[in-house]
């Protein structure tokens, strides 16, 4: 696939201060996820309406596009010094083993979009599995996983992001990516969020040769990203927002699917 930063791609993330889910509404135009909060350490203030990870307006959740959010805490802010935490000292983000196995993100995980095209996830012996088999149809389609934080995370000690990854995707391409608040879309209804509308963020592909069945570690460096995100700038790294990972499934009139069977684990701040 061609990829370049005028990619459309739509995540809605919705965060609650408990691990509920709740649902976020789209046009057939934005790929829409939603997900439960952390373990219950974040208040109101910081529930979130949603985050973008793509290139056009958004049209935000049906329920969370107000100045509010349904739980009563601001959208649409930067990131502060009391909505901000300091990445753990030993980078660790989530080992999928249990509840203190990294920071303490949404422990739902976020598939997206919400239709059958979305692929299915599992944390399976203490890793994140996903599997994808969807058709290509007449338009690009983005489907994908994503983690998202409840508050802002300043990772300015580390140099990126890395993982270790196993599998195989056939049909479709791959791509990692994260996300700090001026590269998140602020119409989406986001507690924190400065960017325009169509603000989405940088990405990097992870190619064939770097997956195998036996599991390696990938490097994503934040100032490495090989496709910008909107704006056109680096990623700033005090105030981390999201990350995750992608399928690109071509427009094709032949129906070929998108296939892959995907296993990560150990995902930290390098």
């Amino acid at each position: 696939m061609n990829c370049s930063n005028r990619h459309h791609i739509r995540v809605l993330l919705s965060f609650i201060s408990t691990f509920g889910l709740a649902q976020a509404c789209s046009s057939n135009d934005t790929r829409a996820v939603s997900a439960g909060g952390a373990t219950g350490t974040y208040g109101a203030d910081e529930a979130q309406g949603g985050a973008s990870v793509g290139g056009s307006s958004a049209t935000g959740s049906s329920s969370q596009t107000s100045s509010t959010s349904t739980t009563g805490g601001a959208i649409g802010r930067d990131c502060t010094p009391s909505s901000t935490v300091l990445a753990p000292s030993d980078g660790l983000i989530a080992s999928f083993s249990d509840v203190d196995g990294g920071m303490e993100f949404a422990k739902r995980t976020i598939e997206y979009p919400f239709d059958a095209s979305a692929p299915k996830v599992t944390i399976d012996a203490g890793s994140l599995h996903i599997t994808q088999n969807a058709p290509a149809t007449s338009s690009n389609q983005y489907t994908g996983v994503a983690i998202g934080f409840g508050h802002c995370v300043d990772a300015t000690a580390f140099t990126g992001v890395e993982f270790s990854i196993s599998g195989s995707v056939s049909g479709c391409t791959m791509k990692y990516f994260s996300g700090d608040v001026a590269h998140q879309d602020s119409t989406t209804g986001a507690a924190y969020a400065t960017g325009a509308a169509g603000a989405y963020q940088p990405q990097s592909p992870i190619t064939s040769s770097q997956l195998s069945t036996a599991p390696a570690t990938l490097r994503m460096p934040f100032n490495g990203y090989a496709f910008a995100g909107e704006p056109q700038t680096p990623l700033d790294v005090g105030k981390i927002i999201l990350l995750g990972w992608q399928f690109d499934i071509e427009a094709s009139a032949a129906g070929s699917n998108c296939v892959a069977d995907i296993t990560i684990d150990d995902v930290r701040f390098y």
